[in-house]
């Protein structure tokens, strides 16, 4: 009788042992409440300067990445849209960046970040997340940029003041010097603004990140002042008439083309 209950309390023991190394195990594959890699747009709040030194970003002058499942990775270098590819492995990452828009920033501090900003990227070689930041860090383990998730305002309700437009030939060019182009999108599918001289209204759509705007009815005034408002005015005109696609980074919303060709770079005011 006596080596029974030995042989019972051994057992017990043993289920003991069993039970809490299966929940150690649960607990241990919890699921990480980390903000995921890949579609989050990042929003840059520090950066790896030219001195060598960790800086603030400059708060006129965003700076974001977006990563996405097909190794492609896109956003604003600060004044500039940029795109490129990455590749991860572990907490690996290599970035290759592609093409950029040329515009030049409005002043001699953003268009530094800018450049340190992009030489920063195309230097990582590692990645951490925690939480809702991201860091980059370069192969001596240095950190080069920290961003956190961004939690973007809403397309409507903001009043968008136009950085860029599509020209219509091609070219991306900034707003005329002392001009304003401005977009309002109302909740009940009304666009309203100014389009350089004239002001503006048009419906629109959104469907997801889908967006289509109909066709705009403006006033019939005509300004002479500065040269080429009134081209501007048109080519913004007809790029609207043009958009299939949006996405609002932060204080930053660009409308696309079919081709995913950027028709139009706002700020929120």
């Amino acid at each position: 009788m006596k080596k029974q209950k030995s042989n019972n309390k051994s057992v017990i023991l043993i289920t003991f042992l069993l039970a809490s190394l299966a929940l150690g195990a649960c607990q241990s594959a919890a699921p990480s409440s980390a903000t995921p890699l890949v579609g989050t747009t990042w929003l840059m709040q520090s950066y790896l300067n030219n001195q060598g030194q960790m800086a603030q970003a400059q708060p006129s002058g965003q700076a974001t990445v977006k990563f996405t499942n097909d190794g492609n990775l896109s956003g604003n270098a600060t004044c500039n849209q940029y795109a490129g590819t990455y590749q991860t492995s572990g907490d690996k990452m290599t970035i290759v960046l592609g093409p950029m828009t040329l515009m030049a920033c409005s002043d001699d501090a953003l268009n530094t970040q800018e450049q340190d900003f992009t030489k920063a990227l195309g230097s990582t070689a590692s990645y951490k997340i925690q939480g809702e930041q991201l860091t980059l860090f370069d192969q001596s383990g240095n950190t080069l940029l920290v961003f956190n998730a961004q939690k973007p305002d809403a397309l409507v309700g903001p009043t968008w003041s136009a950085i860029n437009y599509n020209n219509g030939k091609e070219a991306v060019v900034s707003v005329i010097n002392g001009t304003e182009i401005t977009a309002v999108f109302g909740s009940d599918g009304t666009l309203t603004g100014s389009a350089s001289c004239n002001t503006y209204n048009a419906t629109y759509q959104v469907n997801g990140d889908a967006i289509t705007i109909g066709p705009a009815a403006s006033t019939r005034m005509f300004c002479g002042e500065p040269a080429g408002l009134m081209d501007q005015e048109a080519a913004y005109l007809q790029a609207l008439s043009m958009v299939k696609t949006y996405t609002v980074e932060g204080n930053r919303l660009t409308l696309f083309g079919e081709n995913g060709n950027i028709l139009v770079t706002y700020g929120s005011k």
